[in-house]
């Protein structure tokens, strides 16, 4: 019987057009679902609030104070546009993987082309969020663009600051997203959902020290039981209608902060969709280019709703 040998240095064979082509898509991050959006905003926009603390009297013919107390305020927003582009070369796709669902690229273009569509949108919302909170500090657009990172700090009238705070890095992060809640003014609306917001490595390990937790520690609180109503955040499991929410906002962060989710409002310059979506054939260059662009920008209604564990 003769023996048949293959080349050592041959690769193996690699069918590359079995499945097409996956997106990679990322942690787009919560914020805009969560929070109130304001469209409508070109450049800047404000939050116009009012409240009246008129003067208490107490007996009777109690004098009037008329205008001691209302309070009218305008916190601004700063919608700071962003762009992301790049160009395909359709035929040098064909090269590399072949007739994706045809005889060439251009036979079944949506193979190629949507899912580069669905991860350039997935990479354009994580970097939302990202620049939302804006962890930085620095202006990406104009003065007063600091993100929320900074709006809800120490550094902002009215936020309340947690001293000595527990590092949720080396610390309980259960002790310290309960800093947090503990520390929230008692004069947040009863009906209003809370968030309490970290990093998603600080949140996942929250999620394990939940996990390994104690009853006593939890009161009996069965962990398998929280309602889980996205990946990236959890139900309190004692505080029902608080969230605990992880986000790429906060990456690198040991920063804790809580309020009501609502009083975070994000202003867009779009009214309908919330990003703006292009693509198209370039005849000059012979390649498939796209573009998403939008405004966003972010602020606080009532900074004195917050608290802040202020860690870098």
């Amino acid at each position: 019987m003769a023996t048949h040998f293959l080349p050592t240095g041959l690769a193996d064979f690699v069918d590359r057009e079995a499945d097409g082509l996956k997106a990679k898509l990322v942690n787009e991050g919560n914020l805009v679902e969560l929070a109130t959006l304001q469209p409508g905003v070109v450049h800047k926009a404000t939050i116009n609030r009012v409240w009246g603390e008129g003067t208490f009297s107490y007996g009777d013919c109690a004098s009037s104070n008329a205008g001691s107390g209302s309070v009218f305020e305008a916190r601004e927003i700063l919608a700071c546009k962003k762009t992301l582009m790049d160009a395909v070369c359709l035929d040098d796709v064909q090269e590399k993987f072949g007739a994706l669902g045809g005889d060439s690229a251009y036979s079944d273009e949506d193979a190629v082309l949507r899912p580069l569509a669905e991860g350039a949108l997935s990479h354009f919302q994580k970097q939302v969020e990202v620049d939302l909170w804006n962890k930085a500090q620095a202006s990406q657009c104009g003065s007063g663009d600091l993100g929320l990172y900074t709006i809800i700090s120490g550094s902002t009238e009215g936020v309340v600051e947690i001293t000595s705070p527990t590092n949720p890095a080396t610390g309980n992060t259960i002790t310290a997203v309960n800093e947090v809640y503990q520390n929230m003014p008692e004069s947040i609306p009863t009906d209003a959902d809370l968030g309490i917001f970290m990093s998603v490595a600080n949140f996942r390990k929250y999620l394990v020290t939940l996990s390994t937790s104690t009853g006593a520690v939890l009161g009996g609180y069965d962990v398998k039981s929280t309602s889980n109503r996205s990946l990236m955040y959890i139900e309190h499991p004692t505080a029902p209608g608080t969230l605990v929410i992880g986000t790429v906002g906060l990456a690198g962060s040991n920063r804790i902060v809580g309020g009501p989710i609502k009083d975070i409002v994000i202003g867009t310059a779009l009214t309908n969709d919330a990003l703006n979506y292009q693509l198209w054939y370039d005849i000059n260059d012979d390649k498939v280019k796209y573009r998403v662009s939008a405004k966003f920008g972010a602020n606080v209604a009532s900074p004195d709703f917050w608290v802040s564990n202020d860690l870098a």
